[in-house]
């Protein structure tokens, strides 16, 4: 009779091993399953969308994390980075885009009216204005997002 005890003891040892297994594999895979690993490289606080077209055609599209505070700051980061080609001349109305893309830089072509414009449908200072004004004097916010268009200006 004590063997049939012991028997029973090892059993109910055995049993509990496999609960402890099982609500362990639980936690597990609900903490994977709710707090999934970010595999995305994250610098800064904000989240800016930026596109950048010509004649139409996206030639880039990413979002990008920053800490920069205006717009022009963030597209200098960017260049650095070598995310995006990026040349500027820095004029006494601000700074304005000459050429920018990503494989191919692609240049203002003031003799056939083809012009770098930026918009935003969702930054502050944009909408308020109802256009953006020169990239060194918009300040960028958490999810703002950008497009930049080289294209032919409409004469007024």
């Amino acid at each position: 009779m004590f063997c049939v005890g012991k028997e029973r003891e090892n059993m109910m040892n055995k049993t509990r091993e496999i609960a402890i297994t099982v609500i362990a594999l639980v936690i597990v895979v609900a903490g994977l399953y709710f707090f999934p690993k970010t595999t995305e490289k994250r610098e800064g606080s904000k989240k800016i969308a930026i596109k950048i077209a010509v004649n139409g055609g996206i030639v880039y599209e990413d979002s990008v994390y920053t800490d920069a505070e205006t717009l022009d700051k963030l597209l200098i980061e960017m260049k650095n980075a070598g995310k995006i080609m990026l040349e500027y001349d820095d004029s006494t109305s601000g700074i304005i885009i000459t050429g920018m893309g990503k494989d191919k830089l692609y240049i203002n072509e003031s003799g056939k009216g083809m012009y770098w414009v930026h918009t935003s449908t969702n930054n502050e200072k944009c909408v308020a204005n109802g256009f953006c004004d020169t990239i060194d004097s918009i300040i960028i916010n958490d999810k703002d997002s950008f497009e930049f268009n080289l294209s032919g200006m409409v004469a007024f």
